[in-house]
């Protein structure tokens, strides 16, 4: 109903004002905590966490920190993770805009370099062809619709 959408509107409205007022006083932010949510689509979400932080009114900055230094520092592994750093792991998206100009320059990559092992356009339209067709699939959807109602786990 339309008092059910102004609710909603409101509720939104009143969570970017808590990012906001939270970032102002200084409360680390995460970007993905919500990966555990079986209906949270890895990637595309994180992505979409990160516009809905800038529009919260966080700086550009800000928002590629709490996808990469802020986790890092709350599993104590600053250093190692999270940070272009001499000896910490070394996993990185290359991008062909610049995020702290424009958050959604994320989403444009050019590159993923993983394990020490460069993956450029070919590799990742293959990835992401293979991930069409595994979210098409009926064998996967009924993987996870067992993994929902708790009767199938991934380590099956």
């Amino acid at each position: 109903s339309e008092t059910d959408m102004a609710r909603a509107r409101q509720r939104h409205r009143q969570a970017q004002q808590l990012t906001r007022l939270a970032h102002e006083l200084g409360v680390p932010l995460l970007a993905g905590t919500d990966a555990l949510d079986p209906f949270v689509m890895h990637g595309a979400a994180l992505h979409d966490e990160l516009a809905l932080l800038a529009q919260s009114g966080l700086p550009h900055d800000a928002v590629l920190r709490a996808a990469t230094l802020a986790p890092a520092r709350h599993a104590g592994q600053a250093g190692q993770r999270g940070s272009v750093v001499p000896g910490a792991h070394a996993d990185l998206l290359l991008l062909r805009g610049n995020p702290l100009e424009r958050v959604d320059a994320t989403r444009q990559i050019e590159a993923v370099i993983k394990a020490g092992r460069v993956h450029a356009q070919p590799d990742l339209a293959a990835l992401r062809d293979f991930a069409a067709r595994q979210a098409g699939s009926h064998a996967m959807q009924a993987r996870l619709w067992a993994a929902l109602l708790g009767i199938w786990s991934p380590a099956d």
